[in-house]
């Protein structure tokens, strides 16, 4: 492992198991010799649904942190379910409407049903790092996450925070929520010293209510739970799970006892295979996708434009800031290449860590979207460096069976020198180059911290499956916001490619792969912890 990528699992991380549950217990995915094909079909299904389950909890707690950041307070209330408890360092907020109100009035600071943040702060949150198992019964999970915050206001201060959450999740109606969560803060520091200095009051994250000690609008149900709070506590928040390097701990999911078979025969089984195939190979495109923006991240560390500007197809766009868009792997490249020289140079730092993918898949498999995040950390040794965030939007295509960018359309949002930090500094975001013209004008106009701008999402609300609420002040206009929205028509059914067998086979192996992927992400993130 390179020393790059060892950051990159530190810092992202991934997902893991519920609890430690004897071996015989588990019912394996590998069926046997002559097992019979209603039995076979029986079994993907449930490890079809148990794949879908943790990619869909995955999705809601990295979304969580895109409300977050931009103050989207009516989309994240609804993420909980009615009777969730959530502990936060502000204290115990019990049910829906207790929670609802706490993020309004405590952490907006804003009349009920009023969203955004407002020019001047900054809320980022990123949610990274996470081992999730789902119960064997498929109507709960459990999660654990790590929440890196920077906090800020121009002028005034700038706030790091990080902190371990304890997820639990329930499926209501086919939709997963979050039904538990308790935040145990690591440290909360003020920019100017870092977390050598003398230790403050817990800083906010994710939902808490900002460091200052203040008089809460919406008091607390009841006192906080626990006392690991800071680093300085030497305490260790709760594992959920048994050690993932266990036979025990290291299944992301399982079953007690055998799936039961299919009941259907002839054309129908046919066709249940059919949607079982579909739903997997989007289950691999999606894996595909996460890889492919990583890749993208490990290039652009190291100025690998040739190597970076080969992942775009042919008609592909980029679109950085307010530069101007760049249109063909020619011109991304010779976009790319006025950054620095290819393969970097000595005293140039370039980390762009990529983080958070939300992907998107559409229903014939041959486009998608993500939404991620990108922490950089840039500048010249003995001259000066830059921390900068912000998000990607991106449009995939997949041509010859291979996934490639079509369009990267990157938004930052901060961007400031490294001594000074973003409670006292905040560049604009860049420009057209004068000396490397764009192909087209930028096909948005804005202006990044400390003036809002949230970056027009492509998904739903995955647990409303509505259009984001979004701010008045930011946000992007009614045109744009519409415009940016992924369509997901649904795809007739197709035939059986090869006969019902191999179609079973490869759908099969499909999602064993992303099992797998899934349970070696569990392991690197648990390995962090």
């Amino acid at each position: 492992m390179t020393r790059s990528h060892a950051i990159r699992w530190v810092v992202a991380g991934s997902l893991a198991l519920l609890g430690a549950v004897a071996v015989g217990a588990y019912a394996e995915a590998a069926t046997p010799a002559g097992t019979s094909l209603p039995a076979r079909v029986g079994m993907l299904e449930a490890e079809v649904q148990a794949a879908e389950d943790l990619q869909a909890i995955k999705r809601l707690q990295r979304s969580y942190g895109y409300y977050l950041d931009k103050g989207m307070w009516t989309d994240l209330a609804e993420y909980f379910t009615q009777d969730a408890v959530a502990n936060y360092p502000a204290g115990v907020y019990i049910g829906k409407e207790s929670i609802r109100e706490h993020l309004y009035r405590n952490v907006g600071n804003v009349p009920m049903g009023q969203v955004g943040l407002g020019d001047g702060r900054l809320y980022n949150h990123m949610s990274i790092q996470p081992v999730v198992h789902l119960d064997a019964d498929g109507q709960g999970a459990s999660g654990r996450w790590r929440a890196l915050a920077t906090f800020g206001s121009l002028p005034g201060g700038a706030t790091w925070a990080e902190g371990i959450y304890q997820m639990r999740y329930r499926k209501e109606d086919g939709v997963w929520k979050i039904s538990r969560l308790d935040y145990h803060a690591g440290f909360g520091a003020p920019y100017a010293t870092g977390w050598v200095a003398p230790a403050p009051a817990p800083a906010a994250a994710a939902g808490a209510a900002p460091p200052r000690r203040r008089t809460l609008a919406h008091p607390p149900d009841r006192e906080r739970d626990g006392k690991c709070e800071g680093f300085a506590s030497a305490c260790i928040a709760p594992f959920h799970y048994a050690n993932p390097g266990t036979a025990a701990g290291g299944r992301a999911w399982y079953f007690i006892g055998e799936p039961a078979p299919s009941t259907l025969t002839g054309k129908a089984l046919d066709g249940q295979i059919a949607g079982l195939a579909r739903r997997a190979a989007l289950l691999a495109d999606e894996q595909a996708i996460e890889n492919l923006q990583r890749i993208y991240g490990y290039y652009y560390d190291r100025a690998q434009w040739t190597q970076m500007a080969d992942l775009f197809a042919p008609d592909a766009t980029l679109e950085f800031a307010q530069s101007g868009v760049y249109k063909g792997p020619r011109s991304i490249r010779a976009f790319l290449g006025s950054m620095g020289p290819e393969g970097g140079e000595p005293g140039w730092l370039n980390e762009r860590i990529q983080l958070q993918p939300i992907v998107t898949v559409a229903p014939d498999g041959l486009t998608a979207r993500s939404r991620s995040r990108e922490l950089a950390m840039t500048g010249r040794y003995g001259q000066g460096g830059e921390w900068s965030e912000g998000i990607y939007e991106n449009r995939y295509v997949k041509r010859d069976g291979k996934w490639m960018y079509s369009g990267v359309h990157y938004y930052p949002t901060f961007q400031t020198d490294y001594d000074q930090g973003w409670g006292k500094q905040a560049r604009p975001a860049a420009g057209i180059d004068a000396s490397h013209k764009p192909d087209l004008p930028p096909t948005e106009i804005y202006e990044i911290y400390p003036k809002a701008h949230v970056p027009p999402f492509h998904y739903l609300n995955p647990v409303t499956g509505q259009a984001p609420v979004y701010p008045t002040v930011g946000g992007p206009d009614a045109r744009l916001a519409k415009a940016s929205l992924m369509s997901q028509a649904p795809v007739k059914p197709t035939r059986l490619k090869g006969g019902a067998e191999a179609a079973l086979a490869a759908a099969e192996a499909q999602v064993a792969r992303y099992k797998d992927y899934h349970e070696i992400d569990n392991l690197e993130s648990a390995y962090g912890y």
